[in-house]
């Protein structure tokens, strides 16, 4: 080849490299994070806090992007690749995630959505699209829709629920944990362990009488829907509210109190501190309630639906951290009775049966247990100051750690009671069985070692 001819050849390379160098960008590299279009490679870059509110990101690389606190409301993201981005925080209400690739993301929490359109190709790990919103742990579904939205098995761990309507939702196998209920509650501390079914808007008030902390007179309440309702420190004392749907809401220290409360239904809510003296509770249904010292006494009805470990003795509604203080259930039947953390203060249980009962933690103080059978019961840490056991069988009990100070045990059997640690001070020790089964009289009036 002549010089004539090498010297064309690199006339007409040059001519080529310096055209390539020209030519206009369908895609942009990954180095111009202000690029937007179809294709973009934004892969790595910086986005906190940014709003790319609108934008169409079509089969964008976003890959180990950081899009905490970034704003891609509305944001077309399809087929977009999101792989090893972090979204704390971040906004895709309304997005399009269809065919998009969300797998692998990082710091996945508090992210908000609602309305998302398309089915994504790959979601971050424990996340699931329901109705249009993200769900999964640490996610904002604040105000989110739920309303007859099947939730089965949805994780809402340290997820923040505040306003969700829930109303209807099939919540089977839903995994409740730090959870903030729609009405501000938490799920750990509400007495439900869970957010069940609470609405976002309580349901009207018939005759909009003014319940909260007021008596409820005038108002006309029978078969009243009162569903979802905060009805705390409300007072219904002698109000006919039978039929009425009580379920699913918050009633701590309201007053029911010789209310007709047949067939009212009272599932699901959380009624701590609510007192039923003298209630009809015929056909009520108190199924999965949370009863934290509730009072009573005088309680009429038949077929009562009560959660696990309540019974009605006497008209009394018994069960666990129940507040019995000066009740009258001389000769009752409380035969394994789940009494843990009852209030029980100065009452008359004399000749009852509470043989292979659950009273440990409970306040028995000042209580009359004469004559009762208290055979195989658990007292441990409860608190049996000055309460009369004279003549009482504790035989087998457990009484270790009991707070026992000027008890009387005249007559009492108390073979094979434990009563490690318990404090003995100024117990009365006369003709009782002592735990090994000699006679206190035998060893100077006490079973003390």
């Amino acid at each position: 080849m002549n010089r004539v001819n090498l010297l064309g050849l690199v006339m007409i390379l040059v001519g080529m490299l310096s055209l390539s160098f020209n030519l206009p960008k369908a895609y942009a590299d990954s180095s111009d994070c202000t690029a937007r279009g179809i294709g973009v490679d934004l892969s790595a870059c910086d986005f906190t806090g940014t709003s790319l509110s609108g934008a169409t990101l079509t089969n964008a690389i976003l890959t180990s992007a950081i899009l905490n606190d970034a704003n891609f409301e509305n944001v077309n993201l399809t087929g977009a690749t999101l792989e090893g981005s972090s979204l704390y925080k971040t906004n895709f209400t309304g997005a399009n995630l269809e065919g998009a690739n969300l797998y692998g993301t990082i710091h996945v929490g508090g992210v908000t959505s609602g309305g998302i359109l398309g089915v994504p190709r790959a979601l971050p790990n424990g996340y699931r699209l329901i109705n249009g919103y993200l769900v999964g742990s640490y996610a904002n579904l604040r105000h989110a829709d739920f309303k007859n939205v099947n939730l089965t098995g949805a994780e809402f761990t340290v997820v923040d629920l505040t306003g969700a309507n829930l109303t209807g939702a099939n919540l089977t196998g839903v995994i409740w944990n730090n959870t903030t209920c729609p009405d501000g509650s938490n799920s750990d501390t509400n007495g439900l362990h869970a957010c069940i079914a609470l609405p976002a808007v309580a349901a009207s008030t018939p005759n909009q009488c003014n319940l909260s902390g007021s008596h409820a007179s005038g108002c006309t309440l029978i078969g009243a829907d009162l569903t979802g309702k905060d009805l705390n420190d409300a007072d219904f004392t002698g109000i006919d509210l039978h039929d009425a749907d009580l379920s699913l809401g918050s009633h701590r220290n309201t007053n029911l109190s010789n209310t007709n409360l047949s067939h009212a239904n009272f599932a699901y809510s959380v009624l701590d501190g609510t007192r039923f003296t003298g209630a009809n509770l015929d056909g009520a249904n108190l199924q999965n309630t949370s009863l934290i010292g509730i009072s009573s006494g005088g309680i009429t009805g038949t077929n009562i639906l009560l959660p696990l470990a309540w019974q009605l003795t006497g008209g009394y509604l018994v069960g666990p951290s129940a507040n019995l203080s000066n009740t009258q259930l001389a000769n009752a039947d409380l035969n394994h009775a789940q009494l843990m953390y009852a209030q029980l203060t100065n009452g008359n249980l004399a000749g009852s049966n509470l043989a292979g009962s659950d009273l440990r933690g409970a306040d028995v103080r000042g209580t009359d247990l004469d004559g009762s059978n208290l055979t195989g019961a658990t007292l441990m840490w409860s608190n049996l100051s000055w309460s009369n056991l004279s003549n009482a069988n504790l035989t087998g009990a457990n009484l270790s750690g009991a707070t026992l100070a000027g008890a009387n045990f005249n007559g009492a059997n108390l073979t094979g009671v434990d009563l490690t640690d318990a404090d003995l001070t100024g117990v009365i020790w006369q003709n009782t069985i002592c735990p090994d089964g000699t006679n206190s009289d035998f060893h100077g009036q006490t079973c003390v070692n």
